[in-house]
């Protein structure tokens, strides 16, 4: 019999994405160790950092030249280095492979994973060097994990019939253990893989490596592999598979006080090797050393479930009470020291079973497939049942019966006082001292005294002998349709009451081979009549499922008893839409579907993760997670409740769609927490659909709504207009963003629509407009701007960020009155101008007033990198408060850079101008000043600039070239100027 050795399923945590957590390393009791990792210059920073450390650590990984290469392909050598680093196997066999030399770096590796049954190669060629596809990759860790091959596949992929015929087994085995899950409905079979998509695909199935000998208390969750000796575990569980791996090689691995939840699998290990002791419990334990003999030695209180010696070519030793031993493995020997085990089964060739004196078994099943298989009994076995031809049980041990069955000729049987039955047809066989025993006949003796059962001749039969002294042969009953009779009811399918009366008519018509045929028959009919008479148990119909995938979820959905549905498990890649067209409760128990794009491409209306067509209808604490596609309407919606009452959502997500939930046609209430962030056009609609005879919707918030993703036009709620009602939730409503709905929104200012504060700007028009704006704080000129006509007035705080463009006057400004004549006018405080350029045209050798930029009557004015050119000043600082910082051009103005004064206006502050910035002024000279102050009408601050009061009588004129502040025809240094420290551009 065979079994589905399926590992624990290790869940990926994502998407995809792996948490950032140190290499899992646990210490044996009373050691210490340090891990110090290798330096990487091309370590990741990403999902598979974790997984590439801990490949590192633990030795599958090492890298070359200081680099890691995760993103290259990996090769067939590198796999199969990998796979023996992480079994800790040195085995190898002679395997010859026309492209592998004896000096190549991976000779080694390849001849050890060809010695561990789990790489193959083809036409004599190994092809070392080719990148390796993901299903060669997915074979060879099945193999390795001694995954039973799979003719069935539990999970729907778009390419599954892609994967070549001779990977089907093994992928679909490590598919139905849960390690794949695709990507996008699809497995890409075909495709190659990277390091690190291997690293993570090994860091996914095995939780921890023990590397070190010693006692470990503790280990961590998931598959374990053991790949060294003299390991001892202790008071542990072991959640999921422990794997013996092959470099235990001939030493001890025990087992003290532990449960193993998944398999056993035992690649290493010596004739004293696995010990499982104490309360130790292991359901599965699979045998697969293929290169020296291996012992499963159970002590004290340990249970020990079933034993399947499934590969190998060497001796097995069983020692303990077993439940039973699976012998699937050709050419090899299974002995059982002081064992007491309840059955065997045998269903491999050329298998030896050798049964101590000390040892017990109730039963051994050979198989037909099981040819030549030989048993010596020493100890003491019930029953022995041979379908398989050549079979020889021999030996001095005690054998109370054996059944040579249908397909089991030539076999021979000499264990003494065995009673010995030979079903009809099989021929050759033959008992103690070679007495040849026919079909259909029961014999018992040794070889001194045989008793041969023959059953007598048929009622007024004759004899077919003839001649004195000859031998009278009786005709045999052919108890066939007596025994299918009896096998054609079971206790379970009756009630107690007509079983019990059926068995009083079943023991008063017993019948052998010794009955004549008559009697057999009217035994048989008695039988069948009453057979008649027994009363059927009515079969309790179940109304409740545990669903951990689509498949059972789909099925629960379609089959109408069910009533609960519980999912288990998180279930992802569902292609199609889901629905419940019965009443049943759904508890979600925190679980996520999660939907492909697949479901976006059906047709209209069946673009829903859950289509509720029932009413009474319940979800609970369920996570409904779409793949609508961004900035397009497709109609999808995570939960469409369609022409149905009384349907409850409590604390139910959806998300991912256009819309979260669709309430159509239906009276649906929604308790506990409804989140529905996260989804393009809005949280919930409320409709009715285009179909004649379909009632309003009712929707009721009794629970809380959640929705971080609400924003105007993107509402909570939308009600189409007189297609129904919206009750409860508190929320502000909107009927002006579309003429048909009703928005509902949680947070009220989301009903309005939003004020833009920020305005980028590419001409003259759109820069006007946002200057007038006063809600508008931040001005972001994307384009040069040129042939303006007028001056640009602030008259509200503004930050304009000039991102190095430039703004270009015209001529015309100049014929504007006065006063009017500056490229850009300040007038509130607290404006900041930042990165930009003022060119004014103005008129050569001729004051006119024009400024590149006016600062009027106001405070806290900040210029940063502004440059104003072409005018004459180029900035003017009026009775107000201006800081210059970042760097500040004032080149090429015909009177000067800057003038600090307060104009004639009663009342105006005198100005105050700081430079924290620098100052250049390519054009500056004497009485062509950076800066002039009108005395008595502001102060200046910063720069260590020289000073000149002489030019004229009511200014101080500034400049950064102490030179130009002297006269150059009559060059006397000004008192003032002696000792100043003038800067430069």
């Amino acid at each position: 019999m065979k079994i589905n050795k399926k590992l624990l399923s290790v869940m990926l945590t994502g998407v995809m994405v792996v948490g950032m957590m140190p290499p899992i390393s646990y210490a044996a009791e009373g050691s210490s160790s340090e891990i110090n990792l290798p330096v990487f210059s091309d370590m990741t920073n990403n999902w598979s950092t974790a997984a590439l450390n801990n490949a590192v650590t633990n030795g599958l990984l090492s890298g070359a030249d200081g680099k890691i290469s995760p993103n290259d392909n990996l090769t067939r050598a590198q796999m199969a280095t990998v796979i023996a680093r992480a079994f800790g196997a040195t085995a190898k066999n002679d395997s010859k492979f026309a492209d592998i030399k004896s000096t190549d770096w991976y000779a080694d590796s390849i001849a050890i994973a060809s010695q561990m049954n789990v790489i193959q190669g083809s036409d004599g060629k190994m092809n070392p060097n080719k990148a390796i596809t993901r299903q060669e990759v997915f074979a060879v860790i099945a193999r390795a994990l001694k995954l039973q091959p799979a003719t069935t596949i539990n999970k729907n992929f778009a390419d599954v019939n892609e994967i070549s015929d001779w990977a089907k087994g093994d992928i679909y085995a490590i598919v139905n253990g849960g390690y794949i899950q695709g990507a996008n409905g699809k497995l890409n079979p075909k495709g190659l893989i990277t390091r690190a998509e291997f690293a993570q695909t090994l860091d996914n199935i095995l939780k921890q490596y023990i590397r070190t000998a010693g006692e470990y208390t503790t280990v961590a969750e998931g598959n374990i592999m053991v790949n060294t000796p003299n390991v001892t575990l202790k008071n542990v569980t072991v959640s999921g598979d422990l794997i013996i791996g092959d470099g235990v090689g001939n030493g001890e691995v025990t087992l003290d006080n532990v449960k193993v939840t998944g398999r056993m699998v035992v690649r290493g290990g010596g004739v004293n090797s696995i010990i499982i002791t104490g309360t130790s419990n292991v359901s599965n334990v699979i045998v697969a050393r293929i290169d020296g003999a291996v012992s499963i030695k159970v002590k004290g209180d340990a249970n020990v479930g079933i034993v399947y010696i499934d590969d190998g070519s060497d001796d097995v030793h069983i020692e303990g009470t077993v439940g039973k031993v699976e012998i699937q493995a050709e050419d090899i020997v299974v002995s059982t020291i002081g064992a007491t085990i309840k059955d065997i089964n045998i269903s491999a060739q050329n298998s030896k079973l050798v049964i101590d004196a000390k040892s017990k078994v109730n039963s051994v099943d050979i198989n037909a497939e099981a040819s030549k298989t030989k048993v010596e009994v020493a100890g003491t076995v019930a029953t022995i049942v041979t379908a398989a031809a050549n079979t020889e049980i021999t030996g001095t041990g005690t054998v109370t019966r054996v059944e040579v069955q249908g397909g089991a000729t030539d076999a021979k049987i000499e264990t003494p006082k065995t009673q010995i039955v030979v079903s009809p047809g099989v021929t050759g066989v033959t008992g103690v001292g070679g007495v040849q025993i026919s079909g259909g006949t029961t014999v018992s003796g040794s070889a001194s005294n045989v008793t041969t059962t023959t059953p007598p001749t048929s009622d007024g039969g004759s004899s077919n002998g003839g001649g004195s002294g000859g031998v009278t042969t009786p005709d045999v009953a052919d108890l066939t349709a007596y025994n299918a009779t009896l096998a054609a009811v079971a206790k379970a399918d009756y009630t107690p009451d007509s079983w019990t009366i059926y068995q009083t008519v079943v023991s008063a018509n017993v019948v052998t081979t010794a009955n004549t045929q008559r009697q057999v028959n009217a035994a048989t009919a008695a039988i069948q009549a009453a057979q008649k008479a027994l009363v059927k148990v009515e079969a309790p119909v179940a109304t409740e499922a545990n669903v951990a995938n689509v498949e059972q979820l789909k099925i629960a959905l379609e089959t109408e008893a069910i009533t609960t549905i519980n999912v288990t498990e998180d279930i992802s890649d569902i292609t199609e839409s889901l629905v419940v067209n019965h009443t049943v409760t759904i508890n979600g128990g925190g679980k996520k579907l999660a939907f492909t794009t697949e479901l976006n491409k059906l047709e209209n209306g069946q673009r829903q993760g859950i289509l509720v067509n029932a009413s009474e209808t319940k979800i609970n604490d369920l996570s409904v997670v779409m793949a609508g596609e961004l900035n397009k309407w497709q109609g999808v919606y995570g939960i469409q409740v369609y022409n149905a009452i009384e349907v409850t959502l409590h604390n139910v997500t959806a998300r991912g769609a256009d819309g979260g939930i669709l309430v159509n046609a239906s009276e649906v209430e929604l308790t506990g927490e409804t989140i529905i962030s996260a989804n393009e056009f809005g949280g919930i609609e409320v409709s009715k659909g285009k179909t004649e005879g379909l009632s309003n919707s009712v929707l009721t918030v009794t629970g809380t709504l959640v929705n971080d993703s609400e924003a105007y036009k993107q509402p909570t709620i939308w009600l189409v207009n007189g297609q129904g009602t919206v009750s409860g939730g508190a929320l502000a409503t909107n009927t002006t963003i579309k003429n048909d709905q009703t928005q509902y929104y949680l947070v009220a200012d989301n009903a309005k629509a939003p004020v833009a504060t920020v305005a980028n700007v590419a001409n003259i028009d759109e820069l006007k407009t946002a200057l007038e704006t006063e809600a508008i704080t931040t001005i972001n000129v994307t384009e040069d701007i040129s042939d303006i006509t007028e001056s640009l007035v602030v008259n509200h705080t503004v930050t304009i960020n000039g991102g190095g463009k430039t703004l270009t006057f015209t001529g015309a400004l100049n014929t504007l009155a006065d006063g009017q004549r500056q490229g850009i006018l300040v007038l509130a405080s607290g404006t900041k101008i930042n990165n930009l350029s003022v060119v004014m045209a103005g008129e050569l050798n001729k004051w006119q007033g024009v400024y590149g930029v006016q600062v009027y009557n106001a405070t806290e004015v900040t210029l940063e990198d502004v440059t104003a050119r072409g005018a004459d000043g180029g900035i003017l600082v009026n009775a107000s408060e201006v800081e210059l910082t970042g760097k500040t051009t004032v080149s090429a103005n015909e009177f000067g850079g800057i003038e600090v004064s307060k104009g004639k206006t009663e009342g105006l502050s005198n100005s105050v101008l700081t430079v924290t910035g620098t100052l250049v002024n390519g054009s500056e000279a004497y009485k062509q000043p950076t800066i002039w102050l009108v005395n008595g009408q502001g102060t200046v601050s910063g720069g260590a600039l020289a000073t000149n009061t002489t030019i004229k009588n009511d200014q101080t004129q500034y400049y950064l070239v102490a030179s130009n502040a002297i006269d150059p025809i009559d060059p006397v240094e000004p008192a003032e100027l002696a000792n100043t420290n003038s800067i430069t551009e």
